[in-house]
């Protein structure tokens, strides 16, 4: 039997990063600009604790979510690191990024839950369609001068 070609994803330009990013607030820009500038799996970036990311170091510990031996170093981006100092704020543990809206769970209650990977992504997916209905596409990068 042929194999059946995989669909490409491209990945986005800079200036189409940083566009989607200039349109995305609070906590869901600071997951997205973690996913952009690190190349973090969405699960990985959802469920990163607080005590992983060394400030001073400038660098992220990322637990792999395969394997334990996929367990890496990333260095933080110069554009991410306000970014993180922003959803860090003054904790010392936890999830980075809690879901604000967890699903309710008895055993659960009153512990930080991670945000859902569908979630994340049915946001973006919603923003971004929505921002192809009110403009092209393109005119969601910056103009040139």
């Amino acid at each position: 039997m042929p194999s059946v070609p995989r669909p490409q994803h491209p990945a986005c330009l800079p200036e189409e990063t940083l566009a989607i990013l200039g349109k995305a607030t609070g906590t869901l820009r600071q997951i997205l600009a973690t996913l952009a500038f690190t190349g973090m799996r969405v699960g990985e970036c959802l469920n990163m604790d607080v005590e992983q990311i060394d400030l001073a170091g400038q660098s992220i510990r990322v637990k792999g979510s395969k394997t334990a031996a996929a367990t890496r170093s990333v260095p933080i981006h110069p554009v991410l690191l306000p970014v993180l100092v922003e959803a860090i704020g003054n904790r010392k543990t936890g999830l980075l990024f809690p879901n604000p809206n967890p699903p309710t769970n008895p055993a659960n209650r009153g512990k930080a839950q991670p945000w859902n990977d569908r979630t994340v992504s049915s946001k973006l997916e919603l923003r971004l369609c929505k921002s192809k209905l009110e403009q092209s596409s393109w005119s969601l990068l910056p103009s040139p001068r």
